[in-house]
């Protein structure tokens, strides 16, 4: 029960102070585009750690005391008795785990590494972002002031020049300049 309380106030604040160990937060990485798998793959909360020496906010201190249903100064005490269980085990035995959040291990001196209790991209699933194009629908095009269909824009292009008909006039004229440079060469 004291473990569900401060996981959901981690969630729900985003951070999550345990003093003389560090501090939890939850930071949201952003979705990302895999272009050369055409997926996007969804946003995630991460649970990152910090090691500083953060007393709980007195925010905090009410919502457990609320959560656990006692007064303030037993809920500090509760709390400060947690945190002193998790601070032990680092210093005999190297590692905690705390529930809902993740498992400290120490690893030089006062310095740990954390590995969180959940993988959020385990959760979540990718999409596939496969580009659909459909030349049948048109679609609403701003044109100066006017809104105008994509097909009908398409529809009243010019048609393109064709200039085959200079480049054959032109080989036509390469080829007479060289059967009249042939004659005089020949002839003369």
């Amino acid at each position: 029960m004291y473990y569900q309380s401060i996981f959901s106030y981690l969630i729900h604040f985003k951070r999550v102070s345990m003093p003389g160990i560090g501090t939890f937060t939850i930071e949201n990485i952003p979705a990302r585009l895999d272009f050369i798998n055409k997926k996007i793959h969804a946003p995630l909360p991460v649970i990152r750690f910090t090691m500083d020496h953060t007393p709980a906010d007195a925010h905090f201190i009410t919502y457990l005391a609320k959560e656990w249903q006692m007064d303030e100064e037993t809920a500090i005490t509760s709390y400060n008795e947690i945190v002193y269980q998790h601070n032990t085990a680092l210093v005999d035995v190297g590692n905690t785990e705390i529930p809902f959040i993740g498992k400290l291990t120490r690893e030089f001196a006062h310095t740990y590494s954390f590995q969180p209790a959940y993988q959020a991209n385990n959760l979540l699933e990718e999409v596939a972002a496969e580009r659909i194009i459909n030349v049948q629908n048109g679609h609403e095009v701003r044109v100066g002031e006017d809104y105008l269909n994509s097909q009908d824009i398409l529809a009243n292009q010019p048609a393109k020049k064709s200039y085959s008909w200079l480049i054959a006039a032109g080989v036509i004229t390469m080829v007479d300049a060289l059967i009249i440079a042939a004659y005089h060469y020949h002839y003369l």
